[in-house]
């Protein structure tokens, strides 16, 4: 009866994986992709606005193909991405890759909203992710040249994850630090050889400070979008924001400071603690941006199961990642409060995290 039981969940999970991976590679039949679109025509220009100029030169090797098959390229790109990013993680939390839970939370990766707005608009978030997962599963296997290297590639394909440099900084993980800062400071100089110096200079001088406005619109769902949504003043806006992200990061480094215990537990629960709060007070962070909670979503799952925590754990995890999956597509006709339903869930799934790093000392 018992591998009756076996068989049946395998069966059941390979139907959900196989379903879920069919409706996230929906993205190939669409017909346009309007992030990669401007990343596809920026390129020829040498000028991608809002993101670095090395991301330029990434782009401009697409350009050597027409832009519908640039288009369908790049999204394989992103699925075999997320794809390695999936399986790094189980393989970090020693799970098999073909057993029923790395199916099932497989199938819930691929069906999560953020994920599929990431595919549909032709955005780099999976990219982005995967290196941010490659600088996590090195750290955690104290390779830190090789963190500190695909930390470095990440910010400069997106100048994310930013806090994880303090992180470092405050863990005294100092190689790691020296080579994200070679491995910035090289693909810098890389973009100045083959970008107009005046392009780079542009971005770093006058553009860079400009991305930190606070968009009122529904999909940034970052702290700035909720304040932006509840409070009109600009100026006690702008100074509510201040002083709330001051005070999550300094609760949140005393969180982790507070217990010297350096196991794997407490060190996976912490990275995914500080992506989560990176994302929550960026001066923008659209929905797409929230696939990068894919990391912290299997932390805070993987400590909560290591720990056998009560069922609510999950109930709350449940609920953070229906709050951060769900799209309001007729979003006007809802209040402002329950348009912030993803930073609510982010916000959640934070809470959670930072409660568990407060049990664990």
């Amino acid at each position: 009866m018992a591998k009756e039981k076996l068989i049946m969940g395998k069966i059941i999970s390979g139907i959900l994986f196989v379903g879920a991976l069919l409706l996230m590679s929906k993205a190939f039949f669409l017909n346009a992709y309007p992030d990669f679109g401007a990343y596809y025509n920026g390129s020829f220009g040498n000028n991608i606005l809002n993101y670095p100029p090395f991301v330029t030169i990434i782009f401009s090797v697409f350009s050597i193909f027409p832009i519908v098959i640039a288009s369908k390229i790049w999204l394989a790109i992103s699925i075999s991405s997320l794809l390695l990013s999936l399986y790094l993680c189980f393989k970090l939390f020693k799970i098999r890759i073909l057993s029923s839970l790395a199916l099932i939370l497989s199938s819930l990766v691929f069906v999560y909203f953020p994920v599929r707005f990431t595919l549909g608009m032709g955005q780099l978030n999976l990219l982005v992710l995967l290196f941010v997962v490659l600088t996590f599963y090195f750290y955690i296997k104290d390779k830190d040249a090789y963190s500190g290297i695909c930390l470095g590639i990440s910010i400069m394909l997106k100048l994310f994850p930013v806090l994880i440099i303090l992180y470092f900084l405050v863990l005294k993980r100092f190689k790691i630090l020296l080579y994200t800062l070679l491995t910035f400071a090289g693909l810098s100089l890389v973009s100045y050889f083959f970008i107009k110096p005046e392009i780079n200079n542009n971005y770093w001088l006058h553009l860079l400070p400009v991305l930190t406005s606070t968009p009122v619109d529904y999909y940034n769902q970052a702290l700035s979008g909720f304040l932006a949504r509840e409070i009109h003043n600009y100026f006690f806006r702008d100074l509510s924001r201040i002083i709330i992200s001051i005070f999550l990061v300094l609760f949140s480094f005393w969180l982790i400071l507070r217990n010297k215990k350096a196991d794997f537990s407490k060190k996976t629960l912490e990275f995914g603690f500080l992506i989560t709060l990176n994302i929550l007070i960026n001066g923008y962070s659209w929905q797409h941006h929230f696939s990068w909670l894919v990391l912290p979503f299997l932390t805070v799952f993987f400590y909560i199961r290591s720990k056998n925590i009560g069922m609510w754990s999950y109930l709350l995890l449940g609920t953070s990642y229906l709050l951060t999956c769900a799209n309001l597509k007729n979003f006007v006709v809802y209040p402002a409060l329950i348009q912030s339903h993803v930073f609510f869930g982010a916000l959640l799934l934070w809470g959670m995290a930072g409660f568990l790093l407060f049990r664990n000392a």
